[in-house]
C-alpha cells in the first residue's frame, strides 16, 4: 500500500521577512524628499558663505570724491600690478621662512604672530594670500571751507559683509554711540583698554604691576560707516554724511560726482599701483605734514639723524602752487617714484627744485647705509618740476638680504650642532 504526503499539493507559506531598523524606515519613507533637502541646504549653505565671504555690494571707493576734495591717495588691488603682486609674494614667503629663534626678543616678540601665521608658506600660497588683499583703497582730505577733514574707503576682496555684520555686532555689544541717519547707520567707536592690557613702565623705568594699571581710553577716532558693503571711515561726522550722500545708490552705483582731481587721478590709475593728486589749499599745512611724514616712514625722530627734518627746514613745501601728482609702482625690480608740480611761479621754480634735491640727498644717503640706491633727478621747468626717484633693485637687495639671513642662521646653527657634539 503505497502512502501519500498529505502536503505535497499545498503551497507553504513564505518565510518572514526581517525586520527592518528605525533608520532604515526613516530613509525608506524619506526617499527622494531627504536627497532634496539635503540638496538645498547644501546650496543654502554655499550662497551664505558667498554672502558673508565675497566681495559684498560696493561702490568704487574713489567715488568719495568730491568738490571740496583737495587731496587724494588711491590704491588699486595689488593682483592686477604685476610686479607688485610678484613683489608683495616674496615678501610674504621670505616672512613665512625666517627663523624667529635667531632675532632679539623685542623683533621676535613684534613679530611672532606674523611668522606663525605664515610658517612654512610657499611661493604659491604666498601668491593666493596677495589675491585676498583690499579691492581698493582711497585716503582723501575735504577743505570745508573753516577746516581739513579725512575720508578713507576701503573695499575688501574677501569679507566685506562679515566685517560690516562684525563692526555692527561689536557696537551694539560694547554700547558705541550710533546714530540713524538717512537709512545709513553711523557708529562711533570708542575703545577702552582695561587693566593688564596696556603694560608700561614708570619714571624710573620699573614695570607697572599689571593689578594697578588705570584703565586707559583712547580718545575719539572718528566714525565708521558702510556705503552697501563699502567700508567708510570719516573724522567727522558730517564728512561721513556727505560722502555717504554722494556715494548712495540703489541696484547698481552710478556714475561719481564731479571733482576737479577726478582726471587726474583717472590718468595717474592707468599707470601707478599708488596715486595721489594734491590741489593747494590755505589750510593745508605742508611743511608740517612732510616733517610728519618722515618721523611716521622712516622713524626719524632724532634731530642728528640724517631723516630728521623739521617743519621749519621744510618751509619751502609751504610755497604756493596749483597742483600735484605722483605716482607710485614697479617697473621691474625698480621701486619708482613721479611727482609733478605745476602752478609754481617762475621765482619759487629754484627754491622748491633745491629743496626737493637736499631731501632726496638726505634719504639716498641714508638708505645707501643699508646698501640700497636711490637714484633721482629734479627736472626744472619754467612754472613746473618733476621729480624722478628709483629705488634700484628693490627685489633684488631684498633677496640678497635674505640669502644674508640665511647664511646667518646657517652659520649658527653649525656652531650650535658643533657645541652640541662637543659637549656629549
Amino acid at each position: 500500500m503505497s502512502q501519500t504526503n498529505p502536503f505535497a499539493s499545498q503551497d507553504l507559506p513564505e518565510p518572514p521577512s526581517p525586520p527592518k531598523s528605525g533608520g532604515m524606515k526613516t530613509l525608506a519613507a524619506c526617499g527622494c524628499g531627504c536627497a532634496v533637502l539635503l540638496l538645498i541646504l547644501a546650496i543654502a549653505a554655499v550662497l551664505l558663505f558667498r554672502h558673508f565671504f565675497g566681495p559684498g555690494d560696493q561702490v568704487p571707493t574713489d567715488h568719495l570724491l568730491g568738490e571740496d576734495t583737495v587731496f587724494v591717495a588711491h590704491m588699486d588691488a595689488p593682483v592686477n600690478d604685476a610686479g607688485a603682486k610678484e613683489f608683495i609674494a616674496e615678501l610674504v614667503h621670505m616672512l613665512s621662512t625666517l627663523d624667529p629663534e635667531r632675532m632679539d626678543e623685542e623683533t621676535q616678540e613684534a613679530f611672532s604672530d606674523i611668522l606663525e601665521s605664515t610658517e612654512e608658506l610657499s611661493m604659491d600660497d604666498a601668491m593666493e594670500l596677495v589675491g585676498l588683499m583690499p579691492n581698493s583703497m582711497t585716503f582723501l582730505v575735504e577743505d570745508t571751507g573753516t577746516e581739513l577733514s579725512s575720508i578713507f574707503g576701503l573695499n575688501l576682496s574677501q569679507g566685506s559683509r562679515l566685517l560690516h555684520y562684525f563692526i555692527s555686532q561689536t557696537a551694539g555689544s560694547s554700547g558705541w554711540e550710533t546714530e540713524d541717519w538717512d537709512e545709513f547707520e553711523i557708529i562711533k567707536p570708542q575703545f577702552n583698554f582695561n587693566e593688564g592690557s596696556l603694560p608700561t613702565d614708570d619714571e624710573d623705568g620699573v614695570l607697572v604691576p599689571l593689578d594697578v594699571q588705570a584703565e586707559v581710553e583712547i580718545g575719539e577716532v572718528g566714525y565708521v560707516g558702510f556705503q552697501h558693503d563699502t567700508f567708510v571711515w570719516s573724522s567727522e561726522i558730517e564728512t561721513m554724511k556727505r560722502a555717504l550722500k554722494r556715494t548712495a545708490y540703489v541696484g547698481e552705483p552710478g556714475p561719481p560726482v564731479g571733482s576737479s582731481l577726478r582726471s587726474d587721478l583717472d590718468s595717474l590709475r592707468e599707470r601707478w599701483l599708488i596715486s595721489t593728486v594734491l590741489r593747494n589749499s590755505p589750510r593745508l599745512d605742508l611743511p608740517s605734514f612732510g616733517s610728519g611724514f618722515l618721523e611716521a616712514l622712516f622713524g626719524s625722530t632724532e634731530e642728528d639723524s640724517l631723516l630728521f627734518a623739521s617743519p621749519e627746514e621744510l618751509e619751502w613745501m609751504a610755497t604756493d602752487f596749483g597742483r600735484s601728482t605722483s605716482g607710485i609702482g614697479f617697473v621691474g625690480d625698480d621701486l619708482v617714484l613721479r611727482i609733478e608740480v605745476n602752478g609754481l611761479s617762475e621765482g619759487d621754480v629754484s627754491k622748491v627744485t633745491k629743496g626737493f634735491e637736499a631731501l632726496l640727498g638726505r634719504i639716498a644717503e641714508d638708505l645707501g647705509q643699508s646698501e640700497l640706491i636711490l637714484a633721482h633727478e629734479v627736472i626744472q621747468g619754467s612754472t613746473s618740476i618733476a621729480i624722478n626717484a628709483n629705488l634700484e633693485d628693490l627685489r633684488l637687495w631684498m633677496q640678497g638680504e635674505f640669502a644674508k639671513s640665511e647664511a646667518i642662521t646657517a652659520r649658527a646653527n653649525e656652531s650650535l650642532d658643533v657645541l652640541d657634539a662637543e659637549a656629549e
